[in-house]
């Protein structure tokens, strides 16, 4: 696998690095509809998660004249990327959250379809929404869910410098619920990371300690 190109991935959910596997380009000289045009067919696996997908490029003058490096360029990509391209929206793998148990996984879903359709109002929503969700799995009480973040603390299953971080996610959380705004992309990817982290500690870290030796 030689060549490389830069090409959304369904299955890590944003832009990832594609090696060639195949390659065929087929160049007409004054077409029906265009002076001349060059179509260029790929076959692409992702580095990462190893799919494969399938690209067309139909490049295309219009006058005899006019110099190959200025003709347009039309992509297509097969299977369709997906509405939201996530960029710098990290999600875990689904074979991390769904080991998670049912009401966390659940959530956390519902996080990943608002981000993939770009629906930063309800991702705020849920982010805060996933705090209640581990408390709740997790039998935590308190008469507020600012009350319950310490008490997560307090149970030993986050740490104390979590405890401002999650009251952060809380105050997103409230921010989008009651004035009806959305926070900007930035600070939500920042929030989806740090959440990442805390249902890793929660969840799959104590799994890992138990199955480990020594």
């Amino acid at each position: 696998m030689g060549e490389r190109i830069k090409a959304h991935c369904n299955e890590c959910c944003r832009k990832t690095n594609q090696g060639i596997l195949y390659e065929q380009s087929i160049k007409q000289e004054e077409d029906k509809i265009y002076y001349s045009s060059v179509s260029r067919y790929i076959m692409i696996q992702c580095l990462g998660c190893d799919s494969i997908s399938f690209m067309t490029f139909e490049k295309f003058g219009i006058e005899k004249k006019q110099p190959e490096s200025e003709w347009d360029e039309i992509c297509h990509q097969y299977p369709e990327a997906d509405i939201f391209d996530m960029g710098d929206f990290e999600i875990l793998a689904e074979e991390i959250y769904g080991r998670f148990p049912a009401i966390i996984r659940d959530v956390y879903e519902e996080i990943e379809s608002a981000v993939k359709h770009n629906a930063l109002l309800l991702t705020g929503l849920g982010l805060r929404t996933l705090i209640e969700a581990i408390c709740i799995q997790q039998n935590i009480e308190g008469k507020n869910l600012m009350e319950k973040i310490k008490n997560l603390h307090s149970s030993g299953l986050i740490s104390s410098t979590e405890v401002p971080i999650l009251d952060k996610l809380r105050v997103i959380g409230n921010f989008s619920a009651h004035q009806i705004k959305r926070m900007s992309d930035t600070q939500l990817s920042y929030a989806l990371r740090i959440i990442n982290h805390v249902v890793i500690s929660v969840y799959v870290l104590p799994k890992i300690n138990k199955n480990l030796k020594v």
